[in-house]
């Protein structure tokens, strides 16, 4: 790899703290309709953070195959890939699945409740096992599990397509491109990861340029064709979700708030409902004023960067090593290295 080249994209660290963090003010601020005034300039603000989703998405499509050119990926190490891909996701995921059920019934029976009724359809908890709750029309019992699904999807065709992204035939990597995309037409279904498929290639696109298997013209050329795709989707607000990362790849921005941020990030993005839009929802019943629902969205970030760092150190952490610690066969790996793959 050319050492000009950023190998260490520590950026991406901050920027997936930052996304997480986006998403949980969305959810502070939007989640509850009753909580803000419509007119609400922090309720307006708030709505933007949503897409910190879609930037979740171009960096998945950017580490993944990172990770997949450090080991030399091929089809024979599917097995390997995918399981440190559900040990390093699925226990913290079905922890956390456990967790909101159980605030779930505690909430149901307690004085004063004013959500929905406790859903104890079986197919409705079941379907968690496997996301099927999109593809059966479901909702989830935590409303960020549906990205979780598109992230899984994702893994299953990265797996089996990763020879032909990583083709030198220029033939082959087009065809698999505008396949990869043009399903998003023919399918247009959020249910399914080709709806976002411009926001993954676009991810994979700056990947192959960083290790330098994609030259400058080619590289251009399919980010312009995956943001006019976006733009089209998702208009001016998906736009900017796709160049954030964009720029962010070729940069080096850390300190220790990002780094901290960054490392709870998937921590936080599974709790930040459960426990802090817990706290809006009692807030809502209590404070009139809109000044103390500012405050109580202040302590709902503070209640749930705690909560996010104890689940963290002592779910995701040790799931996160015992990933690490499953290898590929021994193969002559490219030196690079992209720190919380």
């Amino acid at each position: 790899m050319n050492e000009n080249r950023k190998t260490y994209l520590d950026s991406l660290n901050t920027l997936r703290g930052l996304a997480a963090f986006s998403v949980c003010i969305f959810h502070f601020t939007n989640g509850n309709r009753f909580f803000l005034h419509p007119e609400d300039v922090f309720r307006k603000a708030g709505f933007y953070g949503s897409f910190g989703v879609q930037v979740f998405f171009v960096i998945s499509g950017l580490v993944i195959p990172f990770s997949m050119y450090k080991v030399q990926y091929r089809l024979s190490d599917i097995k390997t890939f995918l399981l440190k891909r559900i040990v390093r996701i699925e226990p913290p995921y079905l922890i956390s699945f456990l967790l909101v059920l159980l605030l779930n019934i505690i909430s149901s029976v307690l004085p004063h409740y004013q959500g929905k009724p406790l859903n104890t359809d079986p197919v409705f908890l079941l379907g968690h096992l496997g996301y099927m709750n999109s593809f059966l029309h479901l909702e989830w019992i935590n409303p960020v599990y549906w990205t979780l699904a598109i992230e899984f999807q994702y893994y299953l065709l990265i797996a089996l397509l990763f020879p032909l992204i990583s083709s030198k035939n220029n033939i082959v990597l087009v065809t698999t491109a505008v396949l990869f995309n043009a399903v998003s037409w023919l399918l247009p279904d959020p249910n399914f990861i080709f709806y976002y498929s411009f926001y993954f290639t676009l991810g994979i696109a700056i990947c192959k340029y960083l290790v330098n298997d994609l030259s400058k013209p080619y590289f251009l050329v399919t980010v312009l064709i995956s943001l006019a795709g976006i733009f089209t989707q998702f208009r001016l607000p998906g736009l900017v979700a796709g160049l954030i990362p964009l720029g962010f790849s070729f940069i080096s921005w850390e300190n220790r708030v990002t780094h901290f941020l960054g490392n709870i990030s998937y921590s936080l993005y599974l709790l930040h409902v459960p426990v802090g839009l817990r706290v809006i929802n009692i807030a809502r019943q209590w404070y009139e004023s809109e000044s103390m629902r500012y405050i109580a969205i202040l302590v709902a970030i503070a209640i749930t960067l705690v909560a996010a760092y104890l689940f963290y150190r002592y779910v995701e952490l040790p799931f996160k090593k015992m990933s690490q610690k499953i290898r590929y066969s021994e193969k002559s790996g490219m030196k690079m290295t992209l720190q919380n793959i």
